[in-house]
């Protein structure tokens, strides 16, 4: 007798009702290639009706609510405001799109290059995770879609000029000692809020940095980690130790409102704006922020430091809380005047 050929059987998932109840369909075929393009097809014409949570813009709703809504404001404002300029296909069956049609996005917003790599990062992670939920096809629309290239607007570092007209901005007493914190220990500006007094040591003079403020919905700081999730010691010298160790306090965190609070979002913004206004009169320029004051003591480590034997660039990676890789990327080539090419030429041709 004949051998009876082998009938290949799957249920797949092809979506889920709006209170999550599963839709399952079954799909039959005598060849394994024919059953992927029966799973294909499946997904591509699968109906879920007005009561379905599988359009694109429900599962993108449920999936923001489900792993971007507890980040902290900016994260959940990035892929908010992603999942809003997506609207073409948010009506359509999440199996239905195509990646031409996510490719338009794209499109739509090509002139403006950071937009296009949030709304790419955006739709990958929507789409990885309908895949392991099983509503699409497991190919990963978003991987192939083409973005224009970013040219990385590079930060400059504070001239000695402006930091001597700088320093003689009238600052207020706690806006001029969050100042001279940034640039005198190079610490983002999230871990010089978070810093405690506790974090002091007067008598070894070293700032343990072991905290960072990341603000939520409630525009309430929430304690969290560094940046890479790891404590690090900073050298305190002599010019800083005498400014905090004159109004030092036994416990607490060192900036706060005049209530005693701990800075909010808001009322962080208001003294970022009250900064930047004097510095702005003083040198008459405005492409500075806060992160200028860490770029700049991070180059001055490098060049005083590194380049003349004083340190390791291993030691000044760890003081900026970066891999030496990082470091060495990312400081090493933003101050110009410091790199006298012209001279160094000079002398090669002589």
């Amino acid at each position: 007798m004949p051998r009876k050929s082998k009938r290949y059987n799957e249920r797949i998932e092809i979506g889920r009702t709006a209170d999550g109840k599963r839709i399952r369909k079954w799909i039959r075929a005598d060849t394994k290639a024919e059953l992927e393009a029966l799973r294909r097809q499946a997904y591509r014409e699968q109906e879920p009706g007005d009561a379905a949570v599988d359009t694109f813009g429900r599962y993108a709703d449920k999936w923001y609510e489900t792993y971007k809504s507890k980040r902290s404001l900016q994260t959940q404002q990035m892929y908010s405001n992603a999942i809003n300029k997506m609207e073409s296909i948010r009506d359509m069956r999440i199996g239905a799109v195509t990646t031409t049609d996510l490719q338009q996005i794209i499109n739509n917003n090509w002139e403006h290059a950071r937009i296009c790599e949030i709304l790419k990062l955006t739709l990958k992670q929507i789409y990885k995770q309908a895949i392991q939920d099983r509503l699409v096809e497991p190919v990963n629309l978003a991987e192939s879609l083409e973005i224009p290239k970013r040219v990385k607007k590079q930060r400059r570092t504070i001239s000695d000029e402006e930091m001597e007209k700088i320093l003689l901005c009238p600052f207020k007493e706690q806006d001029r000692m969050y100042i001279d914190v940034l640039r005198n220990t190079g610490m983002r500006p999230s871990e010089v809020l978070a810093l405690d007094w506790a974090d002091i040591d007067f008598q070894q003079n070293i700032i343990h940095v072991r905290h960072a403020f990341e603000y939520m919905n409630a525009n309430l700081p929430v304690l969290k980690p560094t940046k890479t999730n790891s404590e690090r010691d900073i050298p305190l010298n002599s010019s800083l130790r005498s400014v905090l160790y004159s109004v030092r306090q036994n416990k607490g965190f060192v900036f706060i409102r005049e209530d005693g609070t701990p800075y909010t979002k808001s009322a962080y913004t208001k003294m970022y704006k009250r900064i930047f206004k004097l510095i702005e009169e003083a040198i008459g320029e405005n492409d500075l922020v806060m992160y200028s004051f860490r770029h700049t003591f991070a180059t001055f480590l490098y060049y005083h430091g590194c380049r003349t034997g004083m340190i390791s660039t291993k030691k000044a990676a760890q003081i900026m809380g970066h891999s030496e890789k990082i470091f060495l990327e990312r400081y090493t080539h933003i101050d110009d005047s410091k790199e006298n090419v012209a001279a160094i030429l000079e002398q090669l041709v002589s």
